[in-house]
């Protein structure tokens, strides 16, 4: 049975959660733990319930050290004698002392005025203003940015700092339960509340995302990996780093990377290809091209293969190089088969061969624009809406059928629809906990492979006419429940409807076909509009709209060129303001 959230109305809701997660934890991969976690643990569940309580309030809030004065909490009258259990078993201790820089921050601003006061500082109303003057009056009289001190020593008063002691086991229970580091304990509470809901999918001991101690380790190490690089990025972007420091911290991290022994698992190997590609393209930002391409080498991520024959061709300096560079292109495009990355692959041996003096091959994909039906349509200026709205309008008020803004939505949430039993399959490393949108694998490459009965039999029922039953009920039923391909406020039952009267089981085959090839890139780039004829003989239109100075992007033109290919009516309408 699946864990579920407890009644936010309860005054101890957070920890009926956390001792309801934890108990699913112990029971799927409670062999991951530790031997110390274990005893701590023992130790958390011999608490008493205030102690336990506002040891979670804590673990909840950001960061591990905490103002006495600042926990306030209702359901916790005698937080003293919560605070000292506590303290007897080690999950934290008071009067913490911890750096300048880190104890600044913490301080009201009655207490930075005070501060800046007996240290001769001038005072600023903006409480920010307060903390960079704080810090450049303390480094004027020479107190160290590193120094270290307590709030009660710093403040003379009857405060003081807690520290906690406990995350990390705390982190562990969360990452044994999601599998990742973005997702808290306020799911319990959003899902309770009412504004997420998650597809029920039976889960057992098979279903933990994580098989060995080794993999959680793994996992950890990789992860910190990602923030480091995600800090490195930021700080560049604040110009707080040079380029060719951060280049030389993106190497470091990579030699990381390395460093790890990749586990059996097939989700943690593509994490750290995925981790791979990603630090190849920082360096390439920060102009350590040698080193992207090295980067590149070691990942089998798509990305990284079409990121490095770029590279290679901005490192290409003769003839020479430059033929090598079109024959690994040709190479690449032998076993690559998604469009979006041939047509990368294709222009950077188009260039190659033409800088080589080798004769260049058409484009295959994309062809030119001009293949696409285009329509220019001028509309009245001043209009307060956006321009596909206008378009909308000018086809509903001047032809018969109906016309929708769908975008995005109306393929790939009738795919969902259609293939729900495939997308929620309790396949092995696909669901690790109740709250899941969608499984993990979605947009990785053996999706289909390990759902092929369910996926065989949505496209029977395309066959045999029970689509349109299937598609509705599933409609109806799951309606509302969070799925990665489906936003529910723009899936109207009358598009639905229409949609299915209108457009044939064989168009719908072939677009569930070509989305299942690469649901990632293909679930994007669809046409703005839909035209919708009353029936099936009237039949049915796509519309991209581009505003004045838009372009196609190649993930449209793929779109528009596929629709065409098939015999589908598509159209670019270009608009200008009178």
């Amino acid at each position: 049975m699946n864990p579920a959230g407890a009644d936010v109305n309860q005054p101890f809701y957070y920890l009926h959660n956390f001792h309801t997660a934890l108990n699913w934890v112990s029971r799927h991969s409670g062999d991951l733990f530790s031997a110390q976690e274990q005893q701590q643990i023992a130790q958390f569940q011999q608490l008493p319930p205030t102690a336990q309580a506002l040891l979670l309030r804590m673990v909840m809030r950001k960061g591990e050290y905490f103002r006495h004065s600042a926990l306030n909490y209702a359901e916790i009258p005698d937080q003293t004698a919560a605070l000292q259990a506590l303290q007897q078993a080690a999950f934290c201790h008071s009067d913490a002392t911890l750096p300048v820089t880190e104890l600044l921050p913490r301080l009201r601003k009655a207490e930075l005025i005070r501060l800046l006061e007996q240290h001769g500082g001038p005072q600023t109303t903006a409480l920010s203003g307060l903390k960079k003057t704080a810090l450049a009056r303390l480094a004027e009289q020479q107190i160290s940015a590193a120094k270290s001190a307590t709030l009660h020593g710093w403040l003379r008063n009857h405060d003081a700092m807690i520290q906690l002691h406990s995350m990390p086991l705390f982190d562990t229970v969360r990452l044994l339960f999601f599998g990742n580091s973005w997702q808290d304990w306020s799911e319990f509470v959003l899902t309770e509340l009412g504004h997420q809901h998650y597809e029920s999918v039976p889960l057992s001991r098979d279903s933990r995302a994580f098989q060995s101690r080794k993999e959680v380790e793994f996992f950890r190490r990789l992860s910190a990996v990602n923030d480091d690089r995600y800090q490195l990025s930021q700080a560049v972007k604040e110009r707080q780093l040079s380029k060719s420091a951060a280049a030389q911290a993106i190497c470091q991290q990579v030699q990381t990377l390395r460093s790890l022994t990749l586990p059996d698992t097939a989700w943690l190997q593509h994490s750290w290809h995925k981790a791979m590609a990603r630090s190849g393209r920082e360096l390439e930002r920060y102009g350590d091209l040698h080193s992207a391409l090295d980067t590149y080498h070691s990942s089998l991520h798509r990305d990284a293969g079409v990121r490095r024959l770029r590279v290679l061709e901005r490192l290409a300096a003769s003839d020479k190089d430059f033929s090598t560079l079109a024959q690994q292109a040709t190479d690449a495009l032998q076993h690559i088969e998604q469009p979006e990355s041939r047509i990368s692959i294709q222009r950077i041996r188009q260039r190659a061969c033409r800088k080589a003096g080798l004769p260049a091959p058409a484009l295959s994909l994309p062809r030119p624009v001009r293949d696409v039906p285009a329509r220019q349509l001028t509309l009245p200026g001043g209009h307060p809406q956006r321009v596909e709205y206008q378009v909308l309008d000018y086809y509903n008020t001047r032809h018969s059928g109906r016309c929708w803004y769908v975008e995005n939505t109306l393929f790939p949430a009738l795919f969902a629809l259609l293939f729900w039993p495939a997308l929620y399959k309790p396949v092995a490393g696909a669901f690790f906990h109740p709250f899941q949108s969608g499984p993990a694998d979605l947009f990785r490459d053996d999706f289909a492979g390990a759902r092929r009965h369910e996926i065989q039999a949505a496209f029977a029922a395309l066959e045999d006419g029970s689509y349109r039953t299937i598609i509705l009920t599933h409609w109806r039923s799951k309606q509302g429940i969070s799925c990665p391909l489906i936003h529910w406020p723009s899936l109207d039952e009358a598009l639905i409807t229409q949609a299915l009267e209108v457009i044939s089981a064989g168009q719908l085959s072939v677009i569930f076909r070509h989305l299942l090839t690469d649901l990632r890139h293909h679930s994007r780039g669809l046409p703005d509009l839909i035209h919708l004829g009353d029936n099936a003989s009237a039949g049915w239109q796509l519309i991209e709209v581009k505003g004045p100075g838009d372009r196609l992007q190649d993930h449209q033109r793929l779109w528009l060129e596929f629709f065409l290919q098939q015999g589908m009516t598509a159209e670019v309408c270009y608009v200008s303001y009178e």
